[in-house]
């Protein structure tokens, strides 16, 4: 997690816009390998393989979680929480995920 502090001693995280305090706390304690990028996501197993050596074995990993470019979208703040759940979710199950870690 990124934590700096401003002139005024005042804690900034970087966080996602539509995530809390304890919702950063608790997708990173669930999710060791989910790292903070500003306002993004990424992947820290993906980012840390090989992506020739996984494409070599058929496996696909998403660029948008190696290049911490993944983030909630939606109109509005639930839309956006629920967007980045599936996406955890999804990543957290997918063939090259489970391969990497």
């Amino acid at each position: 997690m990124n934590i700096t502090s401003d002139k005024n001693d005042t804690i900034q995280v970087a966080k996602p816009d539509c995530w809390d305090l304890k919702q950063v706390k608790y997708f990173s304690d669930e999710n060791k390998w989910v790292f903070f990028n500003g306002k993004n996501l990424g992947c820290r197993s993906c980012k840390n393989t090989n992506v020739a050596l996984l494409k070599s074995q058929g496996v696909h990993c998403a660029k948008k979680w190696i290049n911490d470019d993944v983030c909630g979208m939606g109109d509005n703040i639930k839309k956006q929480q629920a967007n980045l759940r599936k996406k955890i979710c999804k990543h957290r199950n997918s063939k090259a995920h489970i391969y990497c870690e």
